[in-house]
């Protein structure tokens, strides 16, 4: 193994495709040995390893992107109905469509949900339903191959707000272990670089861990927010307005709790979208102006309060804004690429 690292150095100011060559088979090394003491980000020199083959070869090519239109981002939780995989993957193959552009969403899993082995107890009984685990791995898949981006969910979907940073690396750690088993992309181990957590519970011992781990965002923080903390994007679940004035969390799992209507939803979602594209609303990253972007975050669970559930709701509205030519449908890890290339 340390002959591989030593490998990686020396030719690292020299050719591009050789770092990405040496950063799988160091993976590859690493993974096939699951009994060892430490998992494939065991050392400094590993780490840097695999980040660089993430960055390189990893992150999907997002040269589709017309830097002219506005960006919507559409989130998911949880991500265990099979039915809602197949509607999520239907709504993006629509919109597509439409656009004569890829549409890409940004999906944030729980690990359990993708394995037969015992992990211990899960707050998402679901995934104990016999049958979903080997469907939803190739649903999945699926997503992966389209481009879009999976997130870490955590493994078991706990309440993290009182983890230490150990415990937030072993979380981690399994979480990437589990995803690099289970799914590929271009035919290397996936590799997720975005997180949520789950219930938005979240502390500061977060944050060396997945910068340890080679994660590039967070999505976890309630309210308006977007900056960079020691090599970390922080983006936040925005503030909706309510027709009241009043603001609520943009998900909806909080529009569920103020009985918001599936009419009031669609007026709030056309207030967000008039606001955040406001010439008055520029947003600042590293001192510079980079281009604001619309933050849908949805559940896989339906809510529904009146006629229609809220993604229902939600896919209407992207369809009508589709036909309009004038928005781009990315995830969550293409905004961050596009403002950290600012």
């Amino acid at each position: 193994m340390s002959e591989i690292v030593d490998k990686f150095f020396e030719i690292s100011k020299r050719n591009y495709k050789e770092i990405v060559f040496i950063a799988t088979v160091s993976a590859t090394v690493l993974l096939s040995n699951p009994n060892r003491e430490t998992s494939y980000l065991e050392t400094d020199k590993i780490q840097n390893t695999w980040i660089d083959a993430k960055k390189n070869n990893l992150i999907t090519n997002n040269n589709y992107i017309d830097s002219s239109k506005k960006d919507i981002i559409l989130c998911f939780d949880d991500c265990l109905e099979l039915e809602k995989w197949r509607s999520s993957l239907e709504l993006s193959d629509r919109l597509s469509s439409i656009t004569k552009k890829p549409a890409h969403f940004s999906y944030y899993i729980n690990s359990a949900s993708v394995t037969k082995k015992p992990l211990g107890h899960s707050n998402n009984s679901i995934v104990k339903i016999p049958g979903t685990v080997d469907v939803r791995i190739t649903l999945i898949q699926e997503a992966i191959d389209k481009g879009d981006d999976i997130g870490s969910h955590t493994v078991r979907h706990k309440h993290g707000r009182r983890w230490n940073e150990n415990r937030w690396t072993a979380d981690l750690k399994e979480f990437d272990n589990t995803i690099a088993n289970d799914f590929h992309y271009n035919g290397k181990p996936y590799k997720s670089v975005g997180f949520r957590a789950p219930y938005l519970e979240y502390n500061n011992s977060l944050y060396e861990p997945l910068k340890k781990f080679g994660y590039l965002y967070d999505a976890s923080h309630p309210g308006d927010l977007l900056k960079e903390e020691n090599g970390l994007t922080l983006i936040g679940v925005p503030m909706y307005r309510m027709p009241n004035g009043k603001s609520i969390l943009g998900m909806d799992y909080n529009w569920e709790k103020a009985k918001i209507s599936d009419a009031t939803l669609e007026q709030m979602l056309n207030t967000e979208l008039s606001e955040v594209f406001s010439d008055k609303n520029k947003i600042k990253y590293h001192n510079t102006t980079v281009p604001s972007a619309m933050i849908i975050s949805l559940h896989f669970r339906d809510w529904k309060i009146g006629q229609k559930t809220y993604f229902e709701v939600v896919s209407k509205f992207l369809t009508t804004l589709a036909k309009t030519q004038q928005y781009n449908f990315i995830s969550m890890k293409e905004y961050v690429e596009i403002i950290n290339k600012k």
